[in-house]
């Protein structure tokens, strides 16, 4: 594990652009800010393009490289350049927030006692897809033995992909 960035009082929150070219991280602690930096193609992180003032809990992206932030005072909206465009107010405190929908156009936020739901115009930025894991009954985090064309088994599991639970048995 190699750390990245340490100009942090409290590091909080984490979004990528869509295209994973930059990374929005908040800093919660007294500066109350988000950094956003560009990634490098070793990993690291470059010095902070620019630092939006105002703290943040849960951000996302929407697919054109908005950033949806929930601070104190509602969901802030920040263009790609760091552009203040809107705060939507919320009846209380917003903590984190998330894109779903069919089309991935509502903004699900949630606040300290409630969830709430907001049409979008424009959809969140999608997640890289990654393989789904089979799961099984007994352990939801185990791998399913690989089984070939014709349904001969190619491997057996050998343990919980997460938490290194060993199996019972052979």
């Amino acid at each position: 594990m190699t750390i990245v960035q340490r100009d942090f009082a409290m590091p909080n929150g984490i979004c990528f652009s869509p295209d994973h070219s930059r990374v929005y991280i908040a800093d919660s602690g007294k500066k109350q800010r988000v950094g956003v930096f560009e990634v490098q193609r070793d990993g690291t992180l470059s010095k902070p393009l620019f630092w939006l003032t105002g703290g943040a809990d849960g951000m996302r992206c929407d697919v054109r490289d908005n950033l949806f932030t929930t601070a104190r005072d509602g969901v802030r909206i920040y263009s790609e350049a760091g552009k203040h465009l809107a705060t939507v107010k919320l009846p209380e405190q917003p903590a984190n927030c998330a894109f779903g929908g069919a089309h991935g156009n509502e903004l699900f936020v949630t606040a300290r006692t409630s969830l709430y739901r907001m049409r979008l115009r424009v959809s969140g930025a999608a997640i890289p897809p990654r393989k789904p894991v089979p799961r099984t009954r007994e352990h939801p985090n185990r791998r399913l033995p690989v089984m070939s064309e014709s349904g001969a088994t190619k491997e057996k599991p050998k343990g919980c992909v997460t938490c290194s639970v060993r199996r019972n048995g052979p």
